[in-house]
């Protein structure tokens, strides 16, 4: 799977060979097993209807459209009195319970992200031993409402607090800087919600969030690491507010100098190449491209892993990169990879 392996001031940085394919298939496969076509039982397929031949018209119709569920998965809405929002949480189930109960997985962004890691998991889980993943919950945490994406609250809800917010390389943004009360979310009313629903392994919980949710992800490392063992940032928005996450860093490293290796948390950073550098497909003089370069997001996930090793030599850091692949299509190989972190 891996083109080649390196270290960085024992950072481990592993740059990997594109696999869309396999990674497609376990995706599609994961759909076409758990979803029976139309009208057929579970038991067995349904006899194919002969082909209508003649003048007959086709008379056949739709009936009226209705939100789609994921067959795999279950939905609960959770008012929380720390951000003042309601949020969707969308909760699939990957195999038998173990004794200790279910690790859990926890997805940022959960309206868009939640149907494609819950997918891979149980398409991945249909050959556990050869896909390297054991039973797990995976949870979605979004936001109670029509959007895919709610851009506005997860600008807030996914950014540290900061002293000044008047530079954070977001103007599309109204508000900033909620981080800390979405993090108080997180630990205080969700965790126990989820711990109270479902049979959970309370030492066994993972932090998986892409581009904002990976900022969100480190803040919640440096802010409370005993909240979970297990932390993935993909393509984490390191660029946000000038890099003020690397003041952040150097403070958690600061509190830790000399307990490092007391620190039980994992750390997973994954970047695409097409995330600095711009995908042939885009012109080099383009906005898309300028700001790409102006980010250097490869350059600051490298130095970003590269400093927190050196500083905390105890905590355990992987930064991987995926050759060929944008700012969108890297996390999906973040979530594949992940799953099988959060499995290690």
């Amino acid at each position: 799977m891996f083109a080649c392996k390196y270290s960085v001031f024992n950072a481990c940085i592993v740059q990997a060979r594109a696999h869309t394919a396999s990674f497609m298939s376990s995706i599609t496969l994961g759909f076409a097993m758990l979803t029976p076509p139309l009208g057929a039982s579970a038991e067995a397929p349904a006899t194919p209807a002969k082909p209508t031949t003649g003048t007959h018209a086709n008379t056949s119709e739709l009936t009226s459209a209705a939100p789609a569920a994921l067959p795999f998965a279950r939905e609960h809405l959770l008012h929380s009195t720390a951000t003042g929002r309601h949020y969707r949480i969308q909760v699939s189930t990957i195999g038998k319970p173990p004794a200790n109960g279910y690790p859990v997985v926890y997805v940022l962004d959960g309206d868009a992200m939640f149907p494609v890691v819950a997918a891979a998991a149980q398409g991945m889980w249909m050959s556990a031993e050869e896909n390297r993943v054991r039973p797990m919950l995976i949870v979605g945490v979004g936001y109670a409402g029509a959007h895919m994406l709610d851009e506005q609250a997860r600008a807030e809800d996914y950014t540290p607090p900061a002293p000044d917010l008047s530079e954070t390389g977001d103007t599309r943004a109204q508000r900033q800087g909620g981080g800390q009360r979405f993090l108080q979310f997180l630990t205080e009313e969700l965790q126990p919600a989820i711990a109270k629903a479902y049979p959970v392994d309370r030492n066994e919980q993972t932090l998986l969030g892409h581009s904002y949710g990976g900022l969100f992800t480190l803040y919640a490392l440096f802010s409370r690491p005993e909240a979970f063992r297990h932390y993935i940032a993909s393509s984490p928005s390191i660029w946000w507010n000038k890099g003020y996450i690397n003041q952040l860093r150097e403070d958690f490293s600061k509190r830790y100098a000399d307990s490092s290796a007391d620190l039980q948390q994992r750390l997973r950073l994954t970047i695409g190449e097409y995330e600095q550098t711009p995908a042939p497909t885009i012109a080099d003089d383009s906005q898309r491209a300028v700001m790409m370069r102006e980010r250097a997001q490869v350059d600051q996930a490298r130095a970003f892993a590269q400093s927190l090793q050196t500083e905390l030599p105890g905590l355990s850091v992987v930064l991987e990169e995926y050759p060929a692949q944008t700012h969108a299509t890297a996390a999906l190989y973040a979530i594949v990879d992940g799953l099988r972190f959060a499995s290690d």
